[in-house]
Order: structure tokens, then C-alpha cells, then sequence
């Protein structure tokens, strides 16, 4: 595991430690997905540094939005199904706000990211943690 993840991980027990008393169920519940978006972006970076040497910008973007489509779409059906509500996936789509949200999310905030994301990993050539401290500083 690389020592960024380390570090992540240490620094969200410190804030943990740090924080006020609360609800005891609520705050482990908090804990432990603090634990798992770090564990998880970590994952992530080093992931996406070994893939750029592999493959094209383009490439690795594409493959993570379908897979994230049909995570997020799989995990939405499957909701629906169980509430017996699966005629209402779609009703989301019929107001234009949505409409604005889905493709501002989807092309700006997710795939021009990745996509200009992955591109630094691969332009800049850099180890692993020293592209992590240049983004931390940024």
C-alpha cells in the first residue's frame, strides 16, 4: 500500500479523534465511510498511474464511466425492484432539471475530470506520491 493511503488514513483518525461527542452509532457509521472513500481514493490513484502507462487518457476514462453506469444504474433497478416501483426508474428523466444536472455531472464533472486527471498521471511521468503531493497542494 503506498504511503499516501497510510497517510489519508492516519490523518482521517486524527480529525476523528479531534472531532466533538456525538451519537455513537452515527459517528462509527461516519467512520467507517470516511475509511472507505480514503482507502478507496488511494486505490484509485494507484490504479489509474499503473493503467495510464498501459493505456490512452480516453481509454481508461470510458471503461470507468460504463462501469460506473452500470454500477449506479444496477444499484438504482434494484431499489426500485423492491419497493415494486420499477415504472418510476424513468420519471426522473421527464423534468429538464434532471436532464441539466445528468449532463453536467456526467460530461464536466466526471468525465472532462477523469479524462484531464488521467492525462496529468500520464504527461507528467512522476512517481506515484510525488503526483499525490503536488495534487494535495493544489
Amino acid at each position: 500500500m503506498e504511503r499516501f493511503t497510510i497517510l489519508s488514513v492516519i490523518g482521517v483518525v486524527f480529525i476523528i479523534l479531534m472531532a466533538g461527542s456525538g451519537e455513537m452509532e452515527t459517528r462509527l457509521t461516519g467512520i467507517f465511510l470516511l475509511l472507505g472513500a480514503v482507502l478507496a481514493g488511494g486505490i484509485y490513484n494507484i490504479l489509474s498511474r499503473k493503467s495510464s502507462l498501459q493505456f490512452k487518457p480516453v481509454e481508461i476514462t470510458y471503461v470507468m464511466m460504463v462501469v460506473g453506469a452500470i454500477v449506479f444504474n444496477g444499484v438504482a433497478i434494484i431499489q426500485h425492484l423492491l419497493a415494486g416501483e420499477l415504472t418510476t426508474y424513468f420519471f426522473p428523466l421527464m423534468k429538464i432539471e434532471t436532464i441539466i444536472a445528468i449532463i453536467y455531472l456526467g460530461i464536466l464533472s466526471s468525465v472532462v475530470a477523469f479524462f484531464m486527471l488521467i492525462l496529468c498521471y500520464l504527461r507528467l511521468r512522476l512517481p506515484v506520491r510525488r503526483y499525490l503531493l503536488i495534487l494535495l497542494l493544489l
